[in-house]
C-alpha cells in the first residue's frame, strides 16, 4: 500500500513577509479540520483511542514520542508528511551503493546440495509447528497440517502450484474450484491435516534430493506473490527425517470418489 502525502503551509501574511509557525498539535487539529473529520473518525482510521488521539492534539503527547505505528497512522490519516512532522537529520547513503537483494531461494550449487543432502536418522519428535508440511508418506506424497491452513485464512479451497525446477510447492488460497484448486472440507478441519493421494508432486525432485522411503519434515513460510496474496511456500530443499505423522486425515473431495472414506485416521 503506497500513501500521498501533501506538505502542510503554515498561514503566511498578506505582505508574504511572515509565516506562522503552529507547534504540532495545532498541525493535527488544524489539518483534521481541513478535511472535515471528527477525533473521533481519526481515532477509527488509525486504529487508536480516542483518548490517544486527543493527547497528540492538546499537546499532552507529541508525534515524535508516540510509537512508529501511531506517529505513521496519524500522519496517514491527516495526509502529513512524518519526515516533515517529525523531522530526520540524517546524511543518507547514495541509494546506488545499495547492494540488490538475493533471492531467498537461490539454485543450491551441487556440491553444496551433497552436503546438505539428509541422512537416515533414528525416529524424531513430530514437528507440529505452523509452518511445515511433510512429504514423502507411504500413501500420501503432501501433509498439510491445519495449522498451515490457517495461516490462509481458513481458506475453502487452496491451489498447489508446483515447481520442480525450483525445488518448492506454494500453497494458496483460491475462491472457486477453477484452476486446479482443491477444497477443504469444513467438517474434519480443526485439528486434521489434508492429504494428496499418489507421488506425482514429488516424483520429480525425490532422485535429485536423494530421498529415500522415509517421511520428510519441509519447512515453508508465508510469501507475498506479484498479486499480492498471501502464499505458503515450502522449499523442498530444507527438508528432513521425520516420524510419520499421525492423526485424522483429510483427503479433497474432488480427490476422493468415495465421500464415506473422505476422513482417515492413520496410526503410524
Amino acid at each position: 500500500m503506497s500513501f500521498k502525502f501533501v506538505s502542510y503551509e503554515f498561514p503566511v501574511s498578506r505582505d508574504g513577509e511572515f509565516t506562522k509557525v503552529y507547534p504540532d498539535n495545532i498541525v493535527l487539529r488544524d489539518r483534521r479540520e481541513h478535511l472535515g473529520l471528527s477525533q473521533q473518525q481519526v481515532a477509527d482510521m488509525t486504529g487508536i483511542s480516542l483518548g490517544l488521539y486527543q493527547r497528540l492534539e492538546y499537546g499532552k503527547d507529541n508525534l515524535a514520542g508516540c510509537s512508529m505505528r501511531v506517529g505513521l497512522a496519524v500522519c496517514a490519516a491527516l495526509l502529513l508528511d512524518p519526515y516533515e512532522m517529525v523531522g530526520a537529520d540524517v546524511d543518507q547513503p547514495d541509494p546506488a551503493t545499495l547492494r540488490p537483494q538475493e533471492p531467498f531461494d537461490p539454485n543450491i550449487p551441487q556440491a553444496l546440495r551433497d552436503k546438505l543432502k539428509p541422512k537416515r536418522v533414528g525416529r524424531k519428535q513430530i514437528r507440529r509447528e505452523v509452518m511445515t508440511v511433510y512429504v514423502n508418506h507411504p500413501h500420501y506424497c503432501l501433509i498439510i497440517p491445519s495449522m498451515v491452513l490457517e495461516a490462509l485464512g481458513r481458506p475453502e479451497y487452496i491451489q498447489l502450484l508446483t515447481n520442480a525446477n525450483e525445488r518448492r510447492i506454494a500453497i494458496r488460497a483460491a475462491v472457486s474450484l477453477d484452476e486446479q484448486s482443491f477444497d477443504v472440507p469444513k467438517y474434519t478441519y480443526e485439528g486434521s491435516s489434508l492429504v494428496f493421494p499418489g507421488p506425482e508432486l514429488i516424483a520429480g525432485v525425490k532422485k535429485e534430493l536423494g530421498w529415500d522411503d522415509d517421511v520428510y519434515a519441509v519447512d515453508c513460510f508465508l510469501v507475498k506473490d506479484k498479486d499480492s496474496h498471501i502464499v505458503v511456500l515450502a522449499d523442498l530443499n530444507t527438508s528432513t527425517p521425520s516420524e510419520c505423522p499421525v492423526g485424522p486425515f483429510t483427503v479433497p473431495q474432488v480427490l476422493d470418489e468415495d465421500e464415506d472414506t473422505a476422513v482417515e485416521d492413520y496410526s503410524g
